[in-house]
């Protein structure tokens, strides 16, 4: 409830104060709980004089269901019932009404009070132009210790007693009773368009003290609908959204050749991003793949705990292994580099999965959202073995020990061509793409490092530098070269770009680890859910804050889905970069249900 005026004096701010028609002053200020305080002192008042200071307020449509349900904060031994009168009828003394249990809805929910001493209306003064509940003005219990069931919760658990709520009828709750040990609050459906004007007695002490009136003009219904935003920006009203995480390890015979340490700097880097991921979504999942001749598995796709390491380097009988510390096999680090058939065995985990969305409860609404998918691909040497097609299909070329263009330029095909993969199994309808990552340690020179990151910088590089080592035109092209005559086959040489980040060069363990942190940082979107607002619904806008138009944007109204696109040219989306864009509700009806979904920067 909104405080409009007193006495005639609109309330603009707090505290506030002035004088009434009598000469009697009065004031306004702001209690703790930020509710209006209002002090009348009247003077000189003669014995069976009456006076009256005029209270304007404005009750919402919303008041119907806000406040209610859902007990938070502070703990309280009393428990009131909330049920809904099936017939439409008020049981008072002399109306021949019975509060009999085959007349009420199951209970739907309860309400904590602060107090027991609770008014009971026998005459039930609550008539049918009377649309606030009579306990939100009942003085003992304005304290009342509760927060936020929603018109759609009310109206699912009416539905549930086979009672449905139109959309232009709101229920009054209209006394509060003491049955058999228990508090009850009883509800009537009332229309809206029935109502003249809401008069609601105030009580303290049992005894009534005032009486305000709101005119009908001053009820507002709210938009049907809800509002989900996307950003990578957490804060505490935002949750994030849980990652499926494939790590796609290469366990070929140099990551330990020569003592080398960069199997050991992968696995422990690895390790602490594991741990990263799990903090920031508990639900997240992760699995490990390994290539080396060939691929296979090293954890399967799922949600693990462990306080240790999920990775270990050991020695084994013949020579170093990756050993997984939760369920799953051991692999030998030997062998060549077939990077392509690592890329495929860490994608197809990915479009196995059988769930790629989460249910999560956000602001009280319960959502499914998608997971977001990862492949992140970690290499210390150029490819030895590859397949002549994308699908990393059919016959294995190679001697595990030299290569050319070819096995750059496919190893990039099957990158690309997987990614799009995962993609089609996460976002099938969605502008939304999955995230890949390079990692080459020790890696260096322009084929290599295309091969990872075939951005145009990288690709053009190929081209510069793939002349013969004279640099004269006519002369048979380098592999660089023809690398980059490979990609640009079709005409369009930066067509396969794959990567999301890439790093190379000589890694330490905290190159690694900083690389793969930052990648998941900025992979991991927040997402928040909320009611489309009484203040929105007033204005007939929805602005679109920040909105990142190179992403998903859902707008549904009633049975139709818009885009971005098509919105703009029905009219419901408004506005442009400069001024900043919104949602048009003027030709929607309060009654129609609206879901947005729209990308913040």
């Amino acid at each position: 409830m909104n405080l409009l005026s007193i006495a005639g004096t609109t309330i603009s701010t707090y505290p506030q104060n002035g004088i009434d028609n009598n000469n009697d002053s009065w004031s306004v200020a702001k209690d703790e709980e930020q509710r209006s305080a209002i002090t009348w002192t009247v003077s000189n008042l003669q014995p069976g004089e009456t006076r009256e200071l005029v209270i304007k307020t404005q009750v919402v449509a919303e008041a119907e269901y806000k406040d209610l349900c859902q007990k938070s904060g502070e703990t309280t031994q009393y428990v009131a019932e909330l049920y809904v009168r099936r017939d439409g009828n008020v049981p008072y003394e002399g109306s021949g009404q019975q509060y009999e249990n085959k007349d009420y809805t199951t209970n739907l929910g309860n309400v904590y009070l602060t107090s027991d001493q609770l008014y009971f209306d026998t005459e039930a003064n609550l008539k049918n132009d009377d649309l606030y509940y009579l306990i939100k003005n009942n003085n003992e219990i304005t304290n009342m210790i509760s927060k936020g069931i929603t018109r759609q919760q009310l109206k699912t658990a009416l539905s549930n007693n086979g009672i449905e709520l139109a959309d232009d009828q709101v229920v009054v709750w209209y006394v509060i009773k003491k049955s058999s040990g228990t508090f009850h609050i009883d509800g009537v459906i009332r229309n809206v368009s029935e109502l003249t004007a809401i008069t609601n007695e105030v009580y303290m002490d049992n005894v009534k003290q005032d009486e305000v009136t709101v005119n009908l003009e001053d009820i507002e219904l709210g938009q049907n609908g809800t509002i989900t935003i996307k950003g990578m920006n957490t804060t505490t009203e935002t949750v994030s959204v849980p990652l499926d995480v494939v790590f796609v390890l290469d366990t070929s015979g140099s990551m330990v050749q020569y003592n080398s340490n960069k199997a050991q700097n992968m696995v422990n880097a690895v390790n602490s991003t594991i741990k990263t991921i799990m903090s920031k979504n508990k639900d997240s999942r992760i699995g490990v793949v390994r290539f080396s001749d060939d691929a296979s598995t090293i954890i399967n796709l799922g949600n693990y705990s462990t306080t240790g390491n999920y990775l270990t380097l050991t020695d084994g009988r013949n020579g170093k292994k990756i050993t997984p510390n939760v369920a799953g096999s051991s692999r030998n680090v030997t062998g060549g580099t077939n990077t392509q058939s690592g890329i495929k065995a860490g994608a197809k985990m990915l479009m196995d999965v059988t769930d790629t969305k989460y249910t999560v409860t956000i602001n009280g609404k319960e959502e499914s959202i998608t997971r977001t998918p990862l492949l992140i691909i970690v290499t210390d040497g150029e490819p030895t073995y590859y397949y002549s097609n994308e699908s990393a299909t059919g016959d294995r070329h190679g001697s595990g020990s030299s290569s050319n263009e070819n096995y750059y330029y496919w190893t990039i095909r099957t990158a690309q061509y997987y990614k799009q993969q995962i993609t089609n199994k996460y976002y099938p309808k969605a502008d939304n793409t999955a995230k890949v990552f390079t990692i080459g340690i020790g890696i260096s020179g322009d084929k290599a490092t295309t091969m990872l990151n075939p951005n145009k910088t990288n690709v053009d590089l190929c081209d510069t530098n793939g002349y013969d080592d004279y640099g004269w035109f006519g002369k048979e092209r380098n592999e660089t070269g023809k690398l980059y005559d490979l990609l640009n086959q079709y005409g369009n040489p930066y067509a396969y770009d794959y990567a999301d980040g890439s790093k190379t060069g000589e890694l330490t363990e905290k190159d690694i680890e900083d690389f793969l942190t930052s990648s998941i940082d900025s992979s991991t979107p927040s997402i928040t859910i909320r009611d489309i607002t009484i203040e929105e619904s007033k204005a007939r806008r929805i602005d679109l804050t920040n909105i990142d138009l190179e992403k998903e944007f859902s707008l549904q109204i009633g049975d139709t889905t818009y885009t971005f696109a098509t919105a703009r040219t029905a009219g419901y989306v408004k506005g442009n970069a400069t001024n900043g864009y919104y949602v048009d509700l003027t030709n929607v009806s309060r009654s129609t249900s609206v879901d947005l979904t729209y990308w913040q920067l």
